[in-house]
């Protein structure tokens, strides 16, 4: 059996109670709860037993990967949460166990229980000739399903990276406009290796009694790829508590713990010729989580100094929200942008945890975010100044705002475009009947130590704007 530890939550005891003494005065009973096939009518096709919402996150190795799956059984005290794996669906030799956990959000919908299961598995030795492995997911009590995983090892190139942040899901309330369907067919046609989520999962995981969480992760489960994700503002829960985003990627932890992280807050992943770091910029702009920005930056700087280089060249940072960008004249991309890169004059978050330095002093090479839903990309930027025109041997990082993925509008840009900005993308389209900003994700393909391609695909797929990325000097930039 393998546990999976728990993580650190933030008191939300002060919060809740302002929010009971506003309430006193009306309070409202909840209603009595219809039958689960009415309230939960997006799962009508599953008993309550099968496994629904399988994903796939990287482990702690090479050759690990955690299978995570979420169910509706009753939960006992023997359940068990069990993989078979193998070259074949019809050789699945290997076999993995795990003990699944309760889960009840009882700050939005007390009466329902989800069971989440998280099963670690090494596949070194069942890998086939295509590096796939076939896998079957089921509980003591279910019945099973079958999937098949693509291994991404160490030595693969080209590496691509599909990457964006704010995305809705799709089935629950019909949504057309997201960029699901490019990742399935990226998927299909071999045209990625995993995916990064940066934040602004579902649009709400919590919402509708987990509904909203529940269909999104049902719509990306024929990703066959590791998907992983970094929390966003819209993963905050009720009183700040992240919980939907902490229990239900809870597979994460196995990376996390590996990286010397004991949230997946922050967090970070070794994939061949590149090393991912996974950051909470809420902790930089909501006095509820200040306190979380110290340790935060201190695991950051710890991370950042342990990547060795010669074997991990290129190093990408993911928060929800970015350092550089531009929108409008409000708090967004001014106060909480310079917030994340300089501190600020709240105590909790003081300049000496300002990110800026960091990215500067370990050559972090690009860094990706959302939270303003268009898309632009910069040329490097250090101190708020452009350091050069180009992406050859780039002297700062390159930020990417690819918050534009879909079923959440549109932030028009309202500012003039500053000398930093290389790309900002305000054409409007037909995103499968709706109308607006181009709907689009990103993609990063690695070719060596040296070279990788930025790609920006819209919401059909067609690359719309790309650059090539030249750095053989990996390593500090200038102060």
């Amino acid at each position: 059996l393998v546990p999976f530890p728990k993580q650190p939550f933030c008191s939300a005891a002060a919060m809740r109670g302002c929010l009971l003494a506003l309430l006193a005065v009306c309070v409202l009973a909840d209603p009595p709860l219809p039958p689960r096939g009415d309230r939960l009518k997006w799962v009508s096709s599953f008993n309550d037993s099968d496994p629904q919402q399988v994903h796939v996150y990287f482990g702690s190795s090479e050759f690990e990967y955690v299978i995570s799956w979420v169910s509706f059984e009753p939960f006992t005290p023997d359940l068990q949460s069990i993989v078979h794996f193998g070259t074949t669906p019809s050789n699945l030799t290997q076999r993995a166990t795990s003990q699944p956990v309760s889960y009840v959000d009882t700050d939005t919908c007390p009466n329902v229980t989800r069971v989440l299961h998280n099963v670690v598995i090494n596949v070194a030795s069942v890998l086939s000739p295509a590096n796939t492995i076939a896998y079957l997911v089921q509980s003591s009590q279910s019945a099973p399903r079958s999937f098949q995983l693509h291994h991404v090892s160490h030595s693969q190139l080209p590496l691509r990276i599909a990457i964006f942040g704010d995305m809705s899901q799709m089935s629950y309330t019909n949504q057309p406009d997201t960029c699901i369907p490019v990742l399935k067919d990226w998927d299909t046609h071999n045209e990625m290796d995993f995916v990064v989520h940066a934040g602004d999962i579902a649009y709400n995981m919590d919402y509708d009694c987990g509904q909203i969480g529940d269909a999104f992760m049902q719509d990306v489960e024929p990703v066959s790829r590791p998907y992983h994700f970094g929390p966003g503002n819209h993963e905050q829960d009720f009183a700040y508590s992240y919980s939907q985003y902490i229990h239900r990627c809870a597979g994460q932890m196995v990376a996390a713990n590996a990286s010397g992280s004991n949230t997946t807050r922050w967090y970070s992943v070794n994939r061949g010729p590149v090393h991912l770091v996974f950051i909470d910029t809420d902790a930089y702009v909501y006095e509820q989580v200040f306190a979380l920005a110290q340790p935060q930056f201190e695991w950051v700087q710890r991370d950042l100094q342990g990547v060795d280089r010669a074997q991990t060249p290129w190093v990408f940072v993911f928060g929800h929200r970015l350092p550089y960008c531009t929108k409008s004249p409000d708090p967004e991309c001014n106060g909480e942008a310079l917030s994340i890169r300089n501190g600020s004059t709240y105590p909790d978050v003081p300049p000496s945890v300002g990110l800026e330095q960091l990215f500067l002093k370990y050559g972090v090479d690009m860094y990706f975010g959302g939270h303003t839903h268009h898309f632009e990309a910069t040329y490097p930027v250090a101190h708020g100044v452009r350091v050069q025109d180009n992406f050859i041997q780039p002297k700062a990082p390159v930020y990417i705002q690819t918050g534009i993925a879909g079923g959440a509008g549109e932030d028009k840009f309202t500012v003039p475009q500053e000398p930093w900005e290389a790309f900002r993308d305000d054409f409007v389209m037909d995103n499968r009947g709706i109308d607006g900003y181009r709907r689009s994700l990103s993609r990063v393909t690695i070719y060596n130590s040296s070279a990788l391609l930025f790609e920006q695909a819209d919401i059909y797929g067609r690359v719309f704007y790309n650059f090539t990325l030249v750095q053989d000097q990996h390593g500090p930039f200038p102060a």
